[in-house]
């Protein structure tokens, strides 16, 4: 009986340690990945639209060779994939291995998404992750010319992270969280088997009392216990046995 006690007070001890430690690591998970993610888009866009602004102000859209070279060393210095598309739905050549040729290249979702850039929206989302066959995060923002008659929609620039810190941050954090999970399992089920066994230990002694009463002994006595309530029990058996000494000797 008393092993089963102890095995249930471990088993307890121990579900709400780890309980507790994947409760803590996946709100923290949770919370900081937001941030990071927020972050994230964030920079992309900072990034998205001084590229806009540096081919607006460049004029870099009037070239006839269709090739950014310029666009190809911001690429590689912030670790981007750039894209940049004409109004006419002609992708210009910047260095990227996944750039197409023209808008009639891309479907779906990712067509769409040029598509309202081009429109004079900004957009940023997934869209490209199955074009690029790689989870991705995109961002796309017009590329705007100034004319006699105000500004018009010149192009678009549509820039995508592969390698994103919010990613490897969440692959990280279910390492440490597993890591968590398997130190709080041994440290409760170390600290929860002593615990139990310091509760279970009294039990036995009061067990044993009252079992040494009901063979006729009655010069048993219960020592002191270290918990309280525990304590009141024993006094109270201690007082049974001397009461019941007392009867039997009269």
């Amino acid at each position: 009986m008393f092993k089963s006690i102890t095995a249930k007070l471990t088993l307890l001890f121990t579900c709400l340690a780890v309980l507790i430690a994947l409760i803590s690591g996946l709100s923290f998970t949770a919370l900081y990945s937001n941030h990071l993610r927020d972050q994230e888009k964030k920079e992309m866009e900072s990034c998205a639209t001084q590229v806009a602004q540096l081919i607006k102000n460049e004029n870099m859209l009037a070239t006839l060779d269709r090739k950014l070279p310029t666009i190809g060393y911001i690429a590689q210095s912030t670790g981007y994939d750039i894209w940049v598309c004409h109004s006419t739905g002609t992708f210009f050549i910047t260095g990227s291995k996944t750039n197409p040729s023209r808008l009639s290249d891309l479907s779906g979702n990712a067509n769409a998404f040029v598509s309202d850039v081009l429109q004079g929206y900004s957009h940023i989302g997934d869209d490209f992750s199955d074009f690029l066959r790689t989870d991705s995060l995109s961002v796309g923002v017009p590329i705007l010319s100034s004319t006699s008659s105000g500004e018009k929609i010149a192009g678009a620039v549509i820039l995508h992270s592969t390698e994103s810190s919010y990613r490897t941050f969440v692959h990280t954090s279910w390492l440490y969280i597993f890591a968590m999970v398997v130190v709080a399992l041994l440290l409760s089920f170390g600290v929860g088997l002593i615990f139990s066994s310091q509760f279970v230990k009294p039990l036995k002694e009061i067990s044993a009392t009252a079992a040494e009463m009901s063979h006729g002994n009655y010069d048993v006595r219960v020592g002191h216990l270290n918990q309280p309530e525990l304590n009141m029990i024993g006094d109270s058996i201690n007082s049974l046995a001397r009461t019941t000494k007392d009867s039997v000797s009269d």
